[in-house]
């Protein structure tokens, strides 16, 4: 989802809490999601209404032929 000029991976509801979900994928996805890339989803957060209250990480890992899926909540 697009929000001004940052982009939100996806928009979800959480036990009623509104949570942006930011998706990194790769053999080392949590080195990807820093300070920086915090700092722009959640100024897009921001932008839109209602305005996520929680920002998480689902982080996608392909490794020898499987995949492995986390999801970490309150990540950022």
């Amino acid at each position: 989802m697009r929000a001004g000029r940052g982009e939100i991976d996806l928009i979800v509801r959480d036990s009623g809490v509104v949570v942006a979900v930011e998706v990194k994928t790769g053999t080392t996805p949590i080195e990807q999601f820093n300070d920086h890339k915090i700092a722009a989803v959640r100024a897009a957060m921001h932008r839109l209404q209602p305005a996520p209250r929680r920002l998480d990480l689902v982080t996608v890992t392909p490794r020898d032929g499987r995949v492995t899926v986390r999801w970490y909540r309150g990540a950022g």
